[in-house]
This record gives structure tokens, sequence and C-alpha cells, in this order.
């Protein structure tokens, strides 16, 4: 009975041991099976999407919690459709999958219509307004654009194809035509049919020049022009624009210190526009406190609001500068006479116009010829001071040279030779003939001609009684005196030199030699023999 217990309880345990190991390795091969399902799947998306979430790579059988993605995102270029190569780790174990790229999307474009002369060659690129993708894209027409034979306009087709092959198309028309549909001229230039015409030279007569000739005899405003051929007609619209400002010249000023104020006038020299009418402004508050230089804008202004803005310079000076006198220069006033020394005077300053005057006349004595002084002063806001002296000759009468005679004739005795000597040394020669009075002017000058010693001899020889006759040659060429002493008229001459000190008292013959030549009308004076 012992034995067959022991028997069985070994059996028993062997048994328990092999359901053990079974279910161990049932164990082991389900962990197998699921290790070797996959963790990863390959993603596919749109071109221009970004980068999908990792969880987008996972399959069902894979734990978030122990995946990583071991390529870097910086590696992969989104920007062009392809397949790309994502490596990721799932609990120490590494799978590669595809990322694809693709492009499924068709180009965008929009056209614009073309107007061109019909030497146009198109190029589908002309046409596009815009256009849109994300990849690479080339332009194509749907079909070959014949070369037009007349004017007129044709339907366009023009093709997009990105890099993918996605394809995207619209239509646009294309006129021919020789006029452009819109030209802006400037206000005085001169529209020419070149301005408007595609081919001036092929269609010139197609635009009839009156039309041109309005648009450039009218003003700023908008015109069109019209021309007609083979029943097709072309307009162009033409805006005549003033955009450019007024012609501005300007001028730099100079003003003193607390002078007077400055103006607009004063920096203007001239303001002008085609349109006409001009405004001038100026842009600058000038300043009289202080010496400086100021720039001073000017701006002038068309009726259309253009505007041209010029600089000058305002000069702001200390005054330094003396009133200037005009009226004063030398005066000579008559004798016993009562002149006004202010009348036609006048003391300008340049910081304050006219300003006042005092003149001190005291020392001129008009009752005695002679020649004075007159002494001007003006002073200006500054302080400045300008004095002039002006010279004052009063002239003498007859009674003053009759005075100058007896005092000249008292410095000689009363023989006629001696006063002709006095008088031939006191009275230098000179060519002037002594004016009004040679008498005063010899004395007083101590020089001139033979005139003038002639009329000084004749006065002095007749104070001291003598009897006398102012004699000439017949062409006026020399003056001389007659005198009568003892009962004789003789030629007695005073002018310095040999020919007339040969002799003294002389005859007719006697003068007559010395003259060499010359002689005087015999019978308007009485001989000398």
């Amino acid at each position: 009975m012992k034995a067959f217990l022991k028997k069985h309880e070994l059996k028993l345990a062997i048994g328990g041991g092999i359901a053990c190991f079974a279910v161990f390795f049932g164990m082991l091969g389900f962990a197998c099976w699921q290790f070797s399902l996959p963790k990863f799947q390959d993603v596919t998306i749109e071109l221009g999407q970004p980068m999908p979430a990792l969880e987008a790579f996972l399959t069902e059988h894979a734990d978030p919690e122990k995946v990583s993605m071991v390529t870097l995102e910086s590696e992969l270029d989104l920007t062009k459709f392809g397949e790309l190569a994502v490596t990721l780790d799932h609990h120490g174990a590494r799978e590669t999958v595809k990322l694809t790229v693709a492009d499924t999307t068709a180009p965008q474009i929009t056209l614009q219509d073309l107007v061109r002369d019909i030497r146009y060659v198109p190029d589908p690129a002309d046409f596009v307004a815009e256009s849109f993708d994300l990849s690479e894209t080339t332009l194509s027409f749907a079909k070959e654009i014949p070369a037009p034979e007349n004017y007129g306009d044709t339907a366009v087709e023009v093709v997009i194809t990105d890099a993918a092959g996605n394809t995207a198309s619209a239509t646009a028309t294309l006129s021919y035509v020789w006029l452009i549909d819109q030209f802006t001229l400037e206000y005085g230039d001169t529209l020419e049919k070149a301005d408007v015409l595609m081919d001036p030279q092929k269609d010139a007569d197609l635009l009839p020049q009156e039309q041109l000739d309005a648009v450039n005899a009218g003003g700023v405003g908008t015109y069109t022009l019209t021309s007609t051929d083979k029943g097709q007609v072309n307009t162009c619209t033409v805006t005549v624009v003033d955009t450019t400002g007024p012609e501005l010249e300007v001028q730099d000023v100079e003003r003193y210190v607390g002078g007077r104020s400055v103006k607009l006038e004063d920096f203007l020299v001239s303001a002008t526009d085609l349109s006409g009418e001009v405004t001038t402004a100026l842009l600058t508050e000038p300043s009289m406190k202080k010496v400086s230089n100021q720039t001073i804008q000017i701006q002038a202004t068309d009726i259309y609001g253009n505007t041209t803005v010029k600089e000058a310079t305002l000069h702001i000076v200390a005054d330094t500068s003396s009133p200037n006198f005009s009226g004063v220069s030398s005066l000579t006033v008559e004798k016993h006479s009562k002149p006004d020394f202010a009348e036609g005077v006048t003391a300008y300053d340049t910081k304050d116009g006219n300003v006042e005057f005092t003149y001190d006349a005291s020392k001129v004595d008009t009752s005695k010829p002679g020649t004075y002084y007159v002494t001007y002063k003006a002073v200006d806001s500054s302080g400045n001071t300008t004095t002039h002296r002006r010279k004052v000759t009063v002239n003498h009468d007859a009674e003053d040279t009759a005075a100058l005679v007896a005092k000249m004739a008292e410095k000689c005795d009363s023989d006629a030779e001696s006063i002709r000597d006095f008088v031939r040394e006191y009275i230098s020669y000179s060519t002037n003939w002594g004016g009004d009075d040679p008498v005063w002017y010899g004395f007083k000058n101590r020089s001139g001609n033979c005139y003038v010693h002639a009329k000084c001899l004749q006065d002095m020889l007749e104070y001291r009684g003598y009897s006398t006759k102012l004699i000439w040659v017949t062409d006026k060429s020399h003056y001389w005196v007659l005198v009568y002493i003892d009962g004789h008229w003789r030629h007695i001459d005073a002018t310095p030199g040999v020919r007339h000190t040969k002799y003294s008292l002389m005859t007719d013959e006697q003068r007559h030699e010395t003259l060499q030549g010359r002689d005087w009308d015999r019978d308007n004076w009485p001989e000398a023999v």
C-alpha cells in the first residue's frame, strides 16, 4: 500500500511539471508573436502640408509611450513632392517607413487681356496676371496663335503645368490695335502721333492731325482720340495733367539789425507758370533781432496745387555805415546874397533812409568875396555820424575888382613902364582867358594869357590916370595896350617873352617887328609914330 502511494505521488508530480512547462512556453510564444507585429506604417501628405504628428506613423500594435523619431525633422524636405525615408524607434527596435509628399493639386492661374500692335509675338507669360503653385510651373498656349492678318481680337488659352503634371488653363483676349487706349501728357508738352500709335510709320494716316492739334491747343483735361480703319474703331483717352511746379527765381537780401522789415517781394525775382496765375508765400518767418544768416524758403503754387520751393539767404548785419550826403558840391553865390545852404541837400542812410542833418555856415561872409566852407552833419539811428565840408565861393563885383586894381597899383610907382614890369612879373603866363573878369582872375590867381596881362595892365594904367586902348592883332591871337604918353600913343605889352620885351614903349614900326609879320587893323586905332 505504501509502495502504491509513492508510485502514484510520483506520477502526479511529473504531470504537474509538464503542465507548468506547457504554460510557460505558451506565454513565451504569444510574446514573440506580439513583438513581431508591425509598429509603424507609411504616411502620405499633400505638398504644402506640415510634417505629420508622430502618431500618424503608429499602428495599433505600437505603444506610444515607447516610440521616438530617429530621423530629424530638419532633414526632411517637404517643399518637394516625392518619397522620404523616416526612421522610428519602438522600445529599442528601429524601423524605417516612407513619408510620401504627393502633389495632386492643380495650379491656379488668372489671365489678363492684352492690347498689342500687329507686330507683337505672343508669349504666354505676358497674359498671366496672377499664378500660384507650390512647385515649379511652365506656361504654354493650348494651341498655336497664328500671325494676324488684320487688326482685331483673338481668343488665347494659356495652360499652366506644375512639376507633378497637374494642369489648369484660362482664356484671355489679345486685341491687335494701332492706337493705345490711354496716354498721359504733361501740360506744356506737345502730343505727337508717335506717342499714341503702335506703329507710327505704318499707321500715321489713320489718325487725323487735327485731333492732336486740339489737344495741344487745349488745357488740362481729358480728350478722346478716335481712329477708324476698315470699320474697326480705336480710341485713345489722352489725359493732360499739370504736375510741374512754377518757375521760381529768388534773390538774397541784406538788412540791418533792427532795421526795416523784410517782405516776400524783397526775395522774389519772378514766379511764372504755364497755367497762368501763381501765388507765392514765405514759408520761413524772418527775424531782424540779431546778426545772422537765415535760410528763407519761398514757395510758388500754381492753380493746380503744384509747388516749387526755393531758398534764399537773409543776411542780418550790424549797421556800421554812416549816412551819405548828396547835393553838397561846391557852391558859388553872389556878393550880399542870402543863400539857403540846405536847399537840394539830402542825407541818406542805408538803414534809415533819409535822415535829418544840420549845418554850420557861420564862417561864410557874403559881404566879402572869397572862399568859405559850410560844415554839414548827419547822424543815423545807430549813432553812425557823417560830416561833410562844402566849399562856398562868394563872387566879387566891380567894386571889388576896382579895389583889387588899386591895391595892386599901390605896390608900384606911377611910371607906365614900372606898372608894365610889375604886371609882367606878378602874373605868370598860362593859356587861361580869365573868365568873366580877367583882371580879378589875373591878380587873384597870378596867371593868365596875353588877354589877362593886357586887361590888368590897362586897368592899372587908367587907375594912375593914363589914357589907354586895348588892341589886338586881326586874328585876335594876341592882345596888348596902347597908352597915351607925352602927346604920343605908344604900344606897351605886359606879356612875358623875349618878343614883347625887345622894346619898351613901341612905335607902330617897332610893334610890327616884334609881332613877326602879324598886324592889327590900323584904321581902328591911332598911329604910334
